[in-house]
């Protein structure tokens, strides 16, 4: 059993009882299989990060933590402005040209109520940057990144609602309705 001749694989070694040993049979399992193994690793590795991102995306920043600007980045307001749009055109509204900033946010309003203010003050920060001529002070940036950060969950709770027609009772487990 110890002389292994070329081209000729060596038998298993047996046990007392006549069977493989303890340690081949895995071995031999896994080595036959590794391609589903890794499939399936990958999808489990593919669902745990989306469930954190789904997680972390719905949750809203915390109590007492502001983001920190010491200049405020140019163009900061209109980039803002435009995530906000773009949600809007997400949730299936249709943008008029004809219609003013504040009226474009009004209706944005009546479809995520509860993120009523914070759109509002997403909105002042833009209609000043474009419209005044007092420039945005550092202190009125951080606020709107706050408002941003405590919106954005709620669009895309919203946006999930729409795309997933689930059973109310789910909607309520998943969207703590």
């Amino acid at each position: 059993a110890g002389l292994e001749v070329a081209g000729i694989e060596p038998e298993p070694e047996q046990n007392a009882k006549g069977g493989t040993s303890a340690f081949q049979a895995p071995a031999e399992f896994l080595s036959q299989r590794w391609g589903y193994l890794l499939l399936a690793a990958s999808a489990l590795g593919v669902l745990l990060m989306a469930f954190w991102s789904a997680r972390r995306l719905t949750q809203p920043p915390k109590p007492g933590q502001k983001p920190v600007f010491r200049t405020v980045p140019q163009g900061f307001a209109v980039r803002l402005w435009e995530k906000l749009v773009t949600w809007a055109r997400r949730l299936g509204l249709m943008d008029a040209p004809s219609l003013t900033p504040l009226e474009r946010a009004q209706i944005v309003a009546e479809l995520v109520p509860e993120g009523a203010m914070d759109i509002e003050a997403i909105t002042r920060l833009y209609v000043q940057d474009q419209y005044s001529p007092h420039p945005i002070t550092v202190d009125d940036a951080s606020e709107a990144q706050m408002h941003w950060l405590e919106l954005r969950p709620l669009l895309i709770r919203r946006w999930l609602e729409q795309r997933l027609r689930a059973p109310a009772g789910l909607r309520r487990a998943l969207f703590w309705e």
